[in-house]
């Protein structure tokens, strides 16, 4: 099981994720919902980072989890961006079973 958490303030607004698990019944490296779950949470750590110049803090556990917190108070059209950034990535993870029916995904929001 792949759990993708979504960080909010108290607002709801985007502030970071947390990411755990396996994609699919595979092992590591062969398994394309695996891959395509890392490509999309690299993704929007990517573009929140070096398309927004937002600063993130980012951690890789041993076993594979990651983490990014935005570290820097955001004007409101960056936290827009940003909100939107999550959405796609949350729609792109919730997807990916209908392309690998093995993959369990769990997708969830958290206020800080």
């Amino acid at each position: 099981m792949f759990t993708f958490t979504i960080l909010e303030d108290k607002e709801g607004q985007a502030v970071g994720f947390e990411a755990q698990g396996h994609v699919g019944v595979f092992g590591k490296g062969e398994n394309p919902g695996c891959a395509a779950a890392s490509f999309l949470t690299q993704m929007l750590i990517t573009a929140i980072k070096d398309e927004l110049f937002v600063f993130v803090n980012v951690k890789q556990g041993e076993n594979g989890e990651l983490s990014c917190h935005i570290t820097n108070m955001l004007l409101p059209p960056q936290q827009e961006k940003v909100d939107f950034l999550f959405h796609i990535a949350e729609r792109g993870l919730k997807d990916l079973p209908k392309m690998d029916p093995s993959a369990e995904i769990r997708v969830e929001r958290r206020r800080k």
